[in-house]
């Protein structure tokens, strides 16, 4: 037994309502070509969040195959030699960063190599490059900003200016990635200590990894990189300053794209074969936003959205504003252990949850924050990542052993996100 993909959930769920509204009085009853039709207008809805997707595939497509991304790592591990106690922060600080702006995740997979060689050539264990890496890019992650598959989703399907969510999501940042970096070093000097302390003390003892050689950083693929951090400093200066939004933010990511080509010094063929490819990954989670957004179209279309309101406010309505908030995290950990993905949680959970904070007095920000947090401390573990299972394997570090060394990080993040969420919702 096992829970189905997030498109049969998604398209489940339309059709569950659908056949829901001839049963609720009240209601207008959704025909079968009502339910087909719901995933065709919600992609209709969100074409520019869907464009705006695709351009971002393919950038960073194109800085994964002309290995930009790796050389820089690398380069990053030569000049740190020697001095890996301050390599620890300095590259949670660095993932941290790929995972509040553009969700970095399965990018992280192709770190594993260097990062585990230089960290067991500074006397550390197995324990200390994965918990680098997966706690974080999970941080960054946890309190994304600007993300793309998190933040723009869940404020563009709650209907959230991007910019009143700024400053919440970047406090839980701030914490997120502290309590992660504080955490790791304390665990990696303890070992370094006492390496018969680790966690993983026989794994890293018959680890076989040795250095693997690195690309050369090259002046072009500096001037990339630049390039590519400049561009979210630019669309965090927009969104803040001007209130920048798809139609902006997809102009900037294409004129950075062809920048950073440019910079690569691309052929037109392998640039476009290179963009195209990467914008077909995304096309999965443009398929995801259609259905979540067709689920919104059938419950607007039939009546049941109000009427669940209706029935629900006069029961949150005894729910104060901090009360809600907290009640919306722990109902969100409960339901990312469910549904897979942060898309489709938030396609899933936004159009409620944000209309019901509204009628708790509570601010969409904060039931956005909410969300985000939730799924982010739950992604340290979830088994059915292939993110956390495939950076396991690579490592040779058992799952069980991982969940022991995490957990106490997890149940410190809970409870600074929930303070986090009071001290909001006040």
């Amino acid at each position: 037994m096992k829970l189905p993909n997030s498109y049969t959930l998604l398209f489940g769920i339309i059709v569950f309502i659908g056949i829901l509204s001839w049963f609720i009085t009240g209601a207008t009853p959704a025909t079968p070509i009502d339910m087909l039709m719901a995933p065709v207008k919600g992609f209709q809805d969100g074409a520019d969040l869907a464009f705006y997707l695709f351009i971002i595939g393919g950038l960073i497509n194109i800085l994964n195959k002309s290995k930009a991304l790796d050389a820089g790592l690398g380069a990053l591990g030569n000049v740190m030699k020697g001095r890996e106690a301050v390599l620890i922060p300095l590259l949670m600080v660095l993932l941290a960063f790929g995972g509040t702006t553009f969700g970095m995740c399965e990018e992280t997979l192709a770190f594993y190599p260097v990062v585990i060689a230089l960290m067991l050539s500074a006397g550390y264990d197995l324990m200390v490059p994965v918990s680098v890496i997966l706690v974080g890019s999970g941080a960054g992650v946890l309190g994304s900003t600007i993300n793309p598959f998190a933040t723009i989703i869940a404020s563009n399907i709650g209907g959230v200016p991007l910019s009143s969510t700024f400053m919440i999501n970047s406090v839980t940042l701030v914490v997120a990635v502290v309590l992660a970096i504080a955490y790791t070093m304390r665990y990696a000097a303890r070992v370094k200590a006492d390496p018969t302390a680790s966690l993983v003390y026989e794994e890293t003892q018959s680890s076989h990894f040795t250095k693997p050689k690195t690309e050369p950083f090259t002046a072009r693929r500096k001037l990339a990189i630049i390039e590519f951090i400049a561009t979210f400093i630019i669309m965090i200066w927009g969104i803040v300053s001007h209130n920048w939004y798809m139609a902006e933010m997809s102009v900037l990511f294409i004129a950075s794209t062809l920048i950073i080509g440019i910079t690569l010094g691309y052929k037109e063929e392998a640039f476009i074969a290179d963009f195209i490819e990467g914008a077909g990954d995304i096309l999965s989670v443009t398929i995801i936003i259609a259905l979540a957004r067709g689920i919104s179209v059938i419950m607007q279309g039939t009546g049941i959205t109000e009427i669940m309101l209706d029935n629900l406010v006069s029961y949150m309505s005894h729910f104060s504003g901090w009360v809600f908030a907290v009640a919306a995290y722990f109902l969100e950990i409960a339901m990312s252990f469910l549904i897979s993905g942060t898309s489709s949680l938030a396609a899933i959970t936004m159009p409620i949850l944000v209309p019901l904070g509204d009628s708790a007095q509570v601010g969409g920000d904060v039931v956005i924050n909410a969300y985000q947090a939730a799924s982010g401390v739950v992604n340290y573990v979830t088994p059915t990542s292939g993110v956390i299972v495939g950076g396991l394997a690579i490592a040779k570090v058992p799952f069980e052993k991982w969940v022991k060394y995490v957990a106490p990080l997890m149940l410190l993040t809970i409870i600074a996100s929930t303070l986090i969420l009071v001290a909001f919702s006040l």
